[in-house]
């Protein structure tokens, strides 16, 4: 048996509390899923569809995680990251050019 306690920890990660939850294990020891090394007391973490972890590695895998809104861009393919790109520089080009001028049609300029 183990207990787990569940706060806050916002204000030790500085990351959103509805990321992670704080974990007390006692009398059974579970591995880090990043470092695979054992994860006692309550210097861990839960990774919410993931499982238990260290801050530290935890912090550095978010800090070099490449993903943005939910999209993983590290698992695009080559050809997907090209369109994702040529996509973002279309979006960019139609903002500018409607801050420059609010008045026109619409037509989007892809380069």
């Amino acid at each position: 048996d183990y207990t787990q306690a569940v706060g806050s920890p916002s204000s030790s990660l500085g990351v959103g509390s509805d990321c992670l939850a704080f974990v007390g294990w006692v009398g059974m020891s579970l591995n880090c899923v990043f470092c695979k090394k054992p994860v006692f007391g309550t210097k861990g973490v839960t990774v919410p569809g993931e499982g238990p972890a260290h801050q530290n590695c935890y912090q550095a895998f978010t800090a070099l995680e490449r993903t943005f809104q939910a999209l993983d861009i590290n698992k695009l393919s080559d050809s997907e990251l090209a369109d994702l790109k040529d996509m973002v520089l279309a979006e960019e080009n139609d903002r500018r050019r409607l801050s420059e001028d609010p008045d026109s049609e619409g037509d989007v300029e892809l380069f």
